[in-house]
């Protein structure tokens, strides 16, 4: 499936308890990286739990920079916003629509932000 839609390097920065069939076939991609992460970035917020396993998106112009964090293996609707990530990322593209992207430009400290689901 991506091999048509990744046209930039991407990196993959997943838990050392990250089940690999989940993203088997991107994994295997020639442009993307994989990365251990075995510290998830903090949270600010204290009823988040820990303990959930994590896959981040970075790009090899900041490897250490995630763009994107999620948190228990997507499913439902997280799995199709995990792939809308991974495209944006792996075509170096922006996911904001363009007004948006101008008032996030504005920002001088980082974002915490959580979009939470629920299942079914």
């Amino acid at each position: 499936m991506w091999d048509n839609w990744i046209t930039e390097p991407l990196i993959l920065g997943v838990s050392p308890d990250w089940p690999e069939d989940f993203d088997r076939d991107l994994r295997q991609h020639p442009l993307v990286h994989v990365k251990m992460v075995t510290t998830p970035p903090q949270v600010p917020w204290t009823w988040f739990p820990r303990h959930l396993r994590h896959i981040g998106l970075a790009s090899p112009d900041a490897p250490d920079v995630y763009r994107v964090w999620f948190w228990g293996v997507p499913k439902g609707q997280e799995e199709g916003a995990f792939e809308e990530a991974v495209l944006a990322l792996g075509r170096h593209r922006r996911q904001l629509p363009l007004p948006i992207a101008d008032q996030v430009r504005r920002l001088t400290t980082p974002l915490t932000l959580a979009i939470l689901t629920t299942p079914g």
